[in-house]
C-alpha cells in the first residue's frame, strides 16, 4: 500500500496494488552527520481503472496530511527530551508530460531544548512526489538530514533532481511497459 504520510499519529495509506518495486539510494555526503537518501517506489495494478481508483483515493486522503502534527523526541531508553513541529504542506500539479501529481512536504522543526536546555541542532525534511500515468502510481521521495538549525534543507538544485527523478522514474516505466509488449 501507498504510504503518503505520518501524522497526528495516524500513517495515511492508499489502496493495495497488484504488484510493487522499490529502489533505494543513500548518497555519500562531504560533511560529517550529513544523510541524504532518495527512494523510488512503483505501484502497478490490475487494469486502469484500478489505478485510477487507487489514485482519487490517494488524491482524497492528501489534503489528510496537511498540518503540523508534533511528535515527541525519545532517547534510547524512550524518556521524551524534546519536540519536533512538522509542518507538511501537500501541492497538486500537472508534471512536464501532463501526468498529475501530488507534491507532500515535510519540513521537521526541532522546537523543544534538549535536556539541560541546550539547544537542538539538527534539522530533517522530506519531499514526495506522486505521480499518475496508466496502470500506475509512483512516488519519489528524498530524506535529508543535517546536524544544524535550518528551515527547510534541500537547496533548489536538489529539488530540481528530486522532480527530474520523478519524470525518469516514469520514463522508465513506459520504457519497461514497451518492451513487454
Amino acid at each position: 500500500k501507498p504510504v503518503e504520510c505520518v501524522t497526528k499519529g495516524k500513517t495515511v495509506k492508499g489502496e493495495k496494488s497488484a504488484s510493487f518495486a522499490e529502489m533505494k539510494t543513500v548518497f555519500e555526503q562531504n560533511k560529517d552527520d550529513h544523510y541524504l537518501d532518495i527512494a523510488q517506489f512503483v505501484y502497478q495494478y490490475d487494469s486502469v481503472q484500478a489505478a485510477e481508483f487507487a489514485w482519487q483515493d490517494l488524491q482524497n486522503k492528501a489534503g489528510t496530511c496537511a498540518g503540523t502534527p508534533v511528535h515527541p523526541i525519545k532517547d534510547a531508553s524512550g524518556t521524551k527530551i524534546g519536540e519536533a513541529t512538522v509542518v507538511i504542506t501537500v501541492s497538486f500539479r500537472s508534471g512536464m508530460y501532463g501526468q498529475q501529481q501530488i507534491v507532500i512536504n515535510e519540513d521537521v522543526q526541532y522546537d523543544k531544548p534538549l535536556p539541560g536546555g541546550a539547544d537542538t541542532v539538527a534539522s530533517s525534511d522530506e519531499i514526495s512526489i506522486w505521480s499518475y500515468d496508466g496502470m500506475v502510481i509512483m512516488e519519489v521521495e528524498a530524506n535529508k538530514y543535517v546536524p544544524k538549525q535550518k528551515n527547510f534543507v534541500f537547496s533548489d538544485p536538489q529539488v530540481r533532481t528530486i522532480e527530474t527523478l520523478a519524470l525518469v522514474t516514469l520514463q522508465r516505466y513506459h520504457l519497461a511497459a514497451l518492451k513487454a509488449i
